[in-house]
């Protein structure tokens, strides 16, 4: 009975273990992300430098081509996108499958009182955004006008009795919202400011996204403190995991040991 015991035990402490390597493995791009912003101090738009990483906070502004509508909500935003997910079940278990994604965004400024303001170019940004998911399956949770609208509009129908769920992911960046924004920068001609008695010409900084870890543009409703724990939480949870497996590895080795031949 203890031989059992502990063989099973060692088989739950590896997986655990196995599982916490992939968990840990999985997040090393967010760990990348979060030495990024642990290393670059946050400043003023005003004292950003050019060619280099710079952390900035503010509130969006929308800029001159105006705004986008959310999918499904309709809510105006200068970012949006939308994500649905079927899901597919595998035997015993299941996974949700991508069926459908759309984003759209508009350049926009980040004003955080130094003038003139910075301005995103969102096109290749990495937005980790607040989300509204909406859950549609054909027995407890039909969809509601908007999702059933927006279902209609893209050729999705939704699902009967015992078809597959779908679940909807939407994300917008609104106008006025507080933003956190890393990414490499630029200084480009911006407009004219008042200096004293006459105007004087000015540099605007730009964000835009680029190759490589190092030129990722992020953008986030979140604050710093918020993402950074975002990022961090799934490696936490892993090494909680392993160190888990790892004491009921040695458990069950001492409990065999003890027991002898």
């Amino acid at each position: 009975m203890l031989q059992h015991w502990t063989v099973n035990a060692a088989v739950l402490g590896t997986a655990a273990l196995v599982a916490s390597a992939v968990i840990i493995s999985n997040n090393a791009r967010n760990m990348k992300r979060r030495a990024r912003m642990l290393r670059t101090a946050t400043t003023s738009i005003s004292r950003a430098k050019a060619s280099e990483l710079a952390e900035i906070k503010g509130k969006v502004v929308v800029g001159p081509e105006g705004v986008v509508r959310s999918a499904v909500r309709g809510r105006a935003g200068v970012w949006s996108r939308v994500i649905v997910d079927k899901w597919l079940t595998q035997g015993k278990s299941g996974r949700w499958e991508r069926i459908y994604t759309k984003k759209e965004h508009k350049p926009f400024f980040v004003d955080d009182g130094s003038r003139p303001m910075a301005r995103i170019e969102p096109a290749r940004a990495n937005a980790m955004l607040h989300a509204a998911t909406f859950h549609v399956d054909g027995l407890f949770r039909g969809p509601s006008a908007q999702v059933a609208e927006f279902l209609s509009r893209v050729g999705i129908f939704a699902p009967s009795l015992g078809e597959p769920a779908l679940r909807i992911v939407e994300e917008v960046l609104e106008a006025n919202v507080a933003i956190y924004a890393l990414g490499p920068a630029r200084r480009e001609p911006g407009p004219p400011v008042i200096d004293g008695y006459r105007t004087a010409p000015s540099d605007q900084l730009v964000l835009v996204g680029d190759d490589g870890d190092e030129g990722e543009l992020i953008v986030s409703d979140r604050t710093e403190a918020q993402l950074m724990s975002r990022l961090a939480w799934p490696t936490v949870g892993g090494v909680i995991l392993g160190a888990a497996g790892a004491v009921v590895d040695v458990v069950a080795l001492a409990s065999w040991l003890a027991a002898g031949p």
